[in-house]
């Protein structure tokens, strides 16, 4: 739409259309309207829910958030990143409006506008719980407590938080544990490696380092032999050199967001000139650590 429509609003889902004004300024805020800016350009009218949150930054943030009709990673980030910032700065601690704005952010990420699988799971277990969140790793040997979002936490908890689900810092343990082998310890360093090879994910990209986890390496080759379109949908890039990795579990997806930190920079686990599956394996070791897949322990503790 251009501003050549000017003078009229399209209700998506309406039977006619409606006439407003010529003026290309004119302003209908319906639910499922347009406004129309002072430029004449046609935009999706914000949705009521955002006018109701307490806390004008969040308000403002969230507004901004939106790009196309759709909520973006990159604004919610943005939104969490503000809100960290203005806790530790004013060594203040979550307020009880702060936390019901998120929960109502959370609640509300596809209500008048779309959030994909991906962003809503993210943000619903980072504000309204998730078994992950009971511990923090970082890549460190142990874990630490961490525990679910609430009114009264800190900036550290919610920064970890975002960590956690947004940035892909919770790190498995650098202290690995397998049956039958002698404990031992790696580090974690990025890798500049691209996540798909020009012909995209391979079975030949599986090659199992020293991680007992060839049940998962296996399955991952299988795939990416038979239906290498599966493996490329199930990782998101964010555009900031952190991915979202989708999982199936009981039937639901469960998604889990990791950087490029791998152990010992790629080289000791699964290796390839690519990292997807990489990526996939350091993926599942951290679900592992939310304790709701097979209770097999890997590198995630």
């Amino acid at each position: 739409m251009n501003s050549a429509l000017q003078g009229v609003v399209v209700s998506p889902g309406s039977a006619g259309i409606e006439f407003v004004a010529s003026s290309p300024t004119a302003t209908m805020t319906a639910p499922g309207s347009f406004q129309i800016a002072a430029s004449g350009s046609v935009s999706p009218a914000t949705p009521a829910w955002i006018s109701q949150l307490k806390t004008a930054s969040i308000a403002a943030d969230m507004s901004a958030a939106i790009v196309n009709d759709a909520v973006t990673y990159s604004g919610l980030l943005t939104l969490l990143t503000h809100l960290d910032s203005s806790l530790s700065s004013s060594k203040s601690s979550l307020t009880a409006a702060e936390f019901s704005d998120l929960k109502a952010i959370a609640a509300n990420l596809n209500n008048g506008v779309t959030a994909s699988a991906y962003l809503t799971g993210i943000m619903n277990a980072l504000v309204d719980g998730n078994a992950a969140n009971a511990t923090w790793t970082g890549g460190n040997a142990s874990a630490t407590s961490l525990g679910n979002l609430a009114a009264g936490s800190s900036a550290t908890q919610l920064s970890e938080l975002i960590g956690k689900w947004f940035l892909g810092t919770d790190l498995p343990s650098s202290s690995v544990r397998m049956s039958g082998t002698s404990p031992f310890s790696v580090s974690y360093s990025n890798s500049s490696s691209p996540v798909f090879g020009s012909s995209g994910p391979s079975m030949n990209d599986i090659n199992q380092g020293d991680l007992g986890d060839c049940y998962l390496l296996s399955s991952l080759a299988e795939v990416a032999c038979k239906n290498p379109s599966v493996i490329s949908s199930m990782i998101t890039s964010n555009g900031n050199n952190t991915y979202g990795v989708r999982f199936c579990v009981n039937g639901v997806a469960d998604y889990v967001t990791v950087n490029t930190a791998l152990a010992d920079g790629g080289s000791i686990f699964n290796s390839a000139t690519d990292i997807w599956a990489s990526l996939a394996e350091k993926a599942y070791a951290e679900l592992q650590a939310g304790g709701v897949v097979t209770g097999n322990y890997s590198a995630s503790q």
